[in-house]
């Protein structure tokens, strides 16, 4: 992810514009990827802990709904060798510990999402087949979260309507960079380094 301050929600973070991808049926990892390269982005990249907490505070319980949330992580091209589909090092994980994840369990799971809510697991990552089922059993309809730096070609005014339950939804959220932000931002932490010498 490239720097950039956002707020949603009352919430900061270093992601550039965010948008969420929800599907009205089971999405494959690779159709959200796919969808996110066509609004302009990849699927979600996170490089710390203050990334994770914001994607989860921010997008978990996004609509007031529980969600299981693609991310940008694979490692099908290597197994074992986990990447961000977006090119970045990855310099940060959050995988689930007390299941041992990532575990690829079945020998096929090469796909990162979070867990939902109401997962004993959660906030943590998992790794799961590219259909959101497990390769040892069970599942989860899972929503892509796509990361772009812009809005989509049009603004998001041109994205498909979100009650249109025979297609993909999509639901852009306010999640802008601003300038004077920036600025705000800078300027504080300057203000605070000088003041402690």
């Amino acid at each position: 992810m490239k720097p950039a301050t956002l707020s949603s929600a009352g919430q900061s973070s270093t992601l550039p514009t965010v948008t969420l991808t929800v599907y009205s049926h089971r999405g494959t990892w690779t159709d959200a990827e796919a969808e996110a390269v066509s609004l302009g982005g990849h699927l979600v990249t996170i490089n710390d802990v203050a990334e994770e907490t914001w994607v989860w505070d921010t997008f978990s319980q996004f609509g007031g709904v529980d969600r299981t949330i693609w991310i940008g992580m694979t490692d099908a091209a290597s197994e074992g060798d986990w990447v961000w589909i977006s090119g970045e090092p990855v310099t940060f994980t959050y995988w689930a510990q007390v299941t041992n994840e990532p575990n690829n369990c079945g020998g096929n799971e090469n796909y990162g999402h979070i867990f939902p809510p109401w997962e004993y697991r959660a906030p943590f990552w998992n790794d799961i087949l590219n259909s959101g089922e497990g390769g040892c059993g069970g599942g989860f309809a899972i929503n892509g979260l796509v990361e772009m730096l812009t809005p989509p070609v049009g603004g998001i005014a041109e994205l498909p309507n979100v009650s249109d339950s025979s297609a993909p939804n999509y639901i852009a959220l306010a999640a802008v960079a601003t300038v004077a932000l920036l600025a705000l931002t800078a300027t504080a932490w300057y203000a605070r380094r000088r003041w402690r010498r």
